[in-house]
């Protein structure tokens, strides 16, 4: 069986750096979290019986050799776009071209969600969550269905006129969706939890996506659809089961706001603790949430920081 192989590409990010008195420093590229998002693509794609390579150019040296090497035998190749890696990406994708200029290229992310666009270059662009797009647009783009047909994406017809697919609806339960697929990942312990504990089997979990809170300078809600969903606790607690399982050491869990639903975040904690697991985890919330006994349960869990968003001092 001739299985089509997809290639996800997490590209670079060249962070600038200054020096004494605002002066520009140097630009180097830095290690971040393990790129979530295209595991969870990876997942979906996998199950519809697909060939999947996953490479993060965060986490090793960019070149458009390596490229060329990774992109040889794909058949589709996908690349996520932050608002923190335009430029990059950008890069990655007109390397693409060049490399091999009849090469389907997708693009899809957060920065794609907030401000929807076409990116040229591509043989479509994702502007929504891609979890239950993915696989009807790369089958569409392998042969299989039309382009018209695949829901939040746009792309040029044969005339070069942009067209958009139907419109698309949010997943409300995010149970159903498949656990990302982190074993694609080449290296676990070049990662970092908020800038630290290099060296480590590290990986990153989301259990809710969005927040409740109507904030007007924050850009999560934009990004969610303003539309606060939760995975159950028992969902959440499957994959910490498997996380385990696979040797890894360090959690950051990255939800907008892990605090949200307190009753959610104390189950889910105190499940962490019945395991006896001895992790090290991070998480995001906020000030209002401050509590004592879920500060309590989350040390018993392994929690070892918290982060806050900085709300406006002035009201």
């Amino acid at each position: 069986m001739n299985r089509k192989k997809v290639v996800l590409i997490f590209p670079p990010c060249v962070v600038k750096t200054f020096g004494k008195n605002g002066g520009d420093g140097t630009s180097s590229e830095k290690t971040l979290a393990p790129p979530l998002g295209v595991l969870y693509l990876a997942a979906e794609l996998i199950d519809a019986g697909y060939l999947v390579a996953v490479y993060d150019f965060n986490a090793e040296p960019y070149s458009t050799e390596r490229l060329g090497n990774y992109i040889e035998d794909a058949d589709i190749a996908g690349v996520s776009m932050m608002s923190f890696n335009l430029q990059d990406a950008h890069r990655v994708i007109g390397d693409i071209n060049l490399l091999r200029p009849t090469l389907p290229v997708i693009a899809g992310g957060p920065d794609l969600i907030l401000h929807p666009r076409y990116i040229e270059g591509t043989a479509a662009t994702v502007c929504h969550e891609a979890e239950t797009i993915v696989v009807p647009l790369v089958n569409a783009l392998a042969g299989g269905e039309k382009l018209a047909e695949v829901p939040g994406i746009i792309y040029r017809d044969r005339n070069g006129s942009l067209r958009y697919g139907p419109p698309f609806t949010p997943v409300a339960d995010l149970d159903p969706l498949k656990f990302p697929r982190r074993d694609l990942l080449r290296d676990h312990r070049g990662y970092s939890v908020i800038g630290r504990k290099r060296g480590r089997k590290i990986t990153t979990l989301i259990t809710s996506r969005g927040c409740p809170k109507r904030c007007r300078f924050c850009a999560h809600n934009a990004v969610s659809y303003r539309f606060f969903r939760q995975r159950s606790a028992d969902n959440v607690l499957a994959e910490i089961t498997q996380i385990v399982r696979d040797g890894y050491e360090i959690i950051g869990i990255v939800d907008d706001n892990f605090t949200a639903d307190k009753q959610r975040a104390l189950a889910i904690l105190r499940g962490i603790r019945a395991m006896n697991a001895r992790l090290s985890i991070a998480v995001q919330g906020r000030v209002d949430a401050a509590d004592p006994v879920l500060f309590s349960a989350m040390r018993e869990a392994g929690v070892k920081a918290i982060t806050f968003g900085l709300e406006s001092g002035n009201q």
